[in-house]
């Protein structure tokens, strides 16, 4: 017996299927609801959930209050995507997530 752990309010299943992770009908979170949250914690309680965002966060070099600016500005300013079932490991737990895309510029000093 397979037992499928999610971590988010919306109840699944999801599908094991990659092609099948979208889920219709978002955002599932809206922005406000986003917002308020993040105003109410510090970085202390942000976690970088899945193991491509932990990677991601590693090569630019961000920490958690860095994420806290980034959904920020996705939320009020990048283009929603899509909503999907992300999972944190191989074999799970899933959570009901929102994809974001924006465009910042960085300036690196030590690029130059």
């Amino acid at each position: 017996m397979v037992t499928i752990t999610i971590c988010s309010r919306f109840a699944g299943p999801p599908f094991p299927d990659a092609r099948m992770r979208t889920i219709p009908f978002g955002p599932l979170y809206p922005p406000s609801e986003v917002l308020k949250l993040i105003d109410h914690i510090s970085e202390n309680d942000v976690i970088a959930w899945t193991e491509k965002c932990i990677l991601d966060l590693q090569i630019m070099n961000l920490d958690a209050e860095d994420l806290m600016e980034l959904v920020k500005i996705a939320v009020t300013r990048g283009r929603f995507r899509k909503s999907e079932w992300c999972i944190q490991a191989p074999n799970g737990p899933w959570a009901a997530c929102n994809a974001y895309s924006l465009f910042r510029k960085e300036f690196i000093e030590k690029a130059f």
